[in-house]
């Protein structure tokens, strides 16, 4: 039975979005995916002017002269939602954490998706995938996705984003919108060009999930810092400058390091904070990508 106080928090987190879904997209949330899948239709001749990419090759030998493939764009969309589940995202500072973060966002996009008459559905991971829901429409649906956000227990604290994309890539065989939501802290080469790959199947965007405390700016004296995934602590002197410049650089370094990646995979990307309103990124986002034209 879900307790009182989450169903109390599914309702403030569903109010939330629905305001900012009517504010940011009113009912017009395809306009930021104008590059989605594309449906086979048929053949027919070259004409000139025609991508050559599209040339059916066997169809142009059978009849001696050049015929190309014919798509339609598909008339729906399909969303998919993977969320990072692992014990780092129960980390927070400001009266949020990230799993509360990314719920609140994911509830505003999936309330979109669904609104528009578009399908959602949802991925949640750690190290392996721990839960799938299939893509749905309605908001019933949509409601029960942001439930399981909240509600679901991982059996694993650690996290492997490459598992994730990779079952991503294997039951999702059409193109679909990818929100993969982190704080890629488990960034890797072998989860890089999984990420490089997924982008090819998929419109892969990644949200990064940060908090305030990810860098400590101040002197607080000696800090004791926790790796949630992993149990290993350690205590630093913040009063020591030269230990907390190493400490703000090492994670200025990283996310720096992600920023490349995503560059280098082609992939659009949003940063988002706890206990910070998302309303301004997304609407910066989503105006990019108007903008840009994917």
């Amino acid at each position: 039975m879900i307790p009182k106080e989450l169903i109390s928090q599914i309702r403030k987190i569903e109010i939330k979005s629905k305001k900012l879904v009517d504010s940011l997209f009113a009912g017009n949330f395809r306009s930021a995916f104008k590059g989605r899948g594309l449906e086979f239709e048929g053949i027919r001749q070259y004409i000139r002017g025609d991508d050559y990419r599209n040339i059916d090759w066997k169809v142009t030998a059978r009849m001696n002269r050049p015929y190309v493939k014919i798509y339609r764009e598909e008339r729906e969309l399909v969303v998919m939602l993977l969320i990072d589940v692992s014990a780092s995202s129960a980390f927070g500072s400001l009266g949020q954490n990230k799993r509360e973060l990314a719920a609140e966002f994911c509830a505003t996009i999936a309330l979109s998706a669904v609104s528009s008459g578009d399908s959602v559905g949802l991925l949640m991971f750690t190290d392996k995938v721990e839960k799938f829901i299939p893509p749905k429409k309605g908001k019933t649906h949509a409601l029960r996705l942001l439930r399981e956000i909240l509600f679901f227990r991982p059996v694993s604290r650690r996290t492997n984003i490459y598992e994730s994309l990779s079952f991503l890539n294997r039951v999702i065989k059409h193109r679909c919108i990818a929100f993969v939501v982190s704080d890629f802290d488990c960034m890797n080469g072998r989860a890089e060009k999984m990420l490089s790959v997924t982008n090819l199947r998929h419109d892969t965007i990644s949200i990064v999930l940060n908090d305030d405390m990810d860098i400590i700016t101040e002197d607080v004296g000696l800090v004791d810092l926790y790796d949630l995934e992993t149990g290993e602590a350690l205590t630093v002197d913040t009063s020591d400058k030269k230990t907390l410049t190493a400490l703000g650089e090492e994670k200025l370094k990283k996310r720096e390091e992600l920023k490349r990646i995503f560059r280098k995979c082609n992939i659009d990307s949003m940063q988002l904070s706890t206990g910070h309103s998302i309303q301004k990124p997304i609407m910066e986002f989503f105006r990019r990508r108007e903008a840009a034209g994917r």
